[in-house]
């Protein structure tokens, strides 16, 4: 998850700011939610 927030070259300071990141990452299709989970997407499948 670490290298995803460098990837966007975001560093979050506040709650706020970590809860726009995931919200840009699950935009994104680099986050996905399961059962109120936050899963990373496998590019391999």
């Amino acid at each position: 998850m670490f290298n995803l927030l460098l990837a966007y070259e975001a560093s979050p300071n506040e709650p706020a700011d970590a809860e726009k990141i995931i919200k840009r990452l699950l935009t994104s299709g680099w986050l996905y939610e399961v059962d109120s989970e936050l899963r990373i997407t496998d590019p391999a499948t």
